[in-house]
C-alpha cells in the first residue's frame, strides 16, 4: 500500500495533533497524550506523568510552529494514518549526557518514534516513513541516522520505537546492544 508522505510542518500541525487526539490507546493508557513529545522535553520522569495531555498537546504545537518537532507524517486517501519522529539528535533533549550517544556529532539524526493507526500497521507504513526520513536527512546534509529499535513480538502495538528487522531493510547495522535493544546506525 503507497501512502503520501509529507514532512511534518506548522501548517499540519492541526493534523498532527487530531491524529493523537483520536487514536485508541486502551493498550497502553499512559500513552494517552504524550503527543511524542517525550523525547522532546527535559524533565525527570515524575515530572513527565505529572504533565497533562492538554500541556503535551499545546507545547507540541509549539515546538511545530517553530519547527523545532520534525518528522513525517502518512497518509492515506488524504487522511493523516501514520506519524515518525525524524529529528536531529542534538533537537531532543531527553538523549543529553547519554554516554552512549555523546560519539555522534551534529551532523546525526535519529528516528526515534512510529505512531500508526491500528488499521495500517503491518502494512509497510513505518517502512515508507523511515524512507521518507532517511531522505529528508540525506537532503538536509547528516552524516548518519541512528535508530533505537526494540522487540515486544507478544506485544507488537508496544513497539514504537520500530523494529531491528525496519531498520536493518533500510541499511542500517547494529553498532551495539543493551537489554533496551540495539543502537543502529546508517552512514549517509
Amino acid at each position: 500500500m503507497d501512502l503520501e508522505i509529507l514532512p511534518l510542518s506548522s501548517e499540519s500541525g492541526p493534523e498532527f495533533s487530531a491524529f493523537f487526539d483520536h487514536l485508541d490507546y486502551s493498550y497502553k493508557p499512559d500513552w494517552q497524550g504524550c503527543y511524542c513529545l517525550y523525547y522532546h522535553s527535559t524533565c525527570d520522569d515524575a515530572g513527565w506523568r505529572a504533565r497533562s495531555p492538554a500541556q503535551n498537546r499545546a507545547d507540541a504545537l509549539d515546538l511545530i510552529a517553530r519547527g523545532e518537532m520534525r518528522g513525517y507524517l502518512a497518509y492515506a486517501e488524504g487522511k493523516c494514518v501514520g506519524w515518525c519522529n525524524a529529528n536531529a539528535l542534538a533537537a531532543l533533549p531527553r538523549f543529553a549526557g547519554s554516554p552512549e550517544l555523546a560519539q555522534f556529532d551534529a551532523r546525526t539524526g535519529v528516528i526515534i518514534c512510529f505512531v500508526i493507526h491500528p488499521d495500517f500497521r503491518g502494512k509497510g507504513a513505518a517502512r515508507q516513513l523511515i524512507r521518507a526520513a532517511l531522505e529528508g536527512f540525506r537532503r538536509e546534509g547528516f552524516a548518519r541516522v541512528l535508530g533505537l529499535p526494540f522487540e515486544w513480538k507478544e506485544h507488537p502495538e508496544l513497539q514504537y520505537h520500530g523494529t531491528r528487522a525496519m531498520f536493518a531493510e533500510a541499511g542500517f547495522e547494529t553498532l551495539n546492544e543493551d537489554e533496551r535493544g540495539p543502537l543502529m546506525v546508517l552512514n549517509l
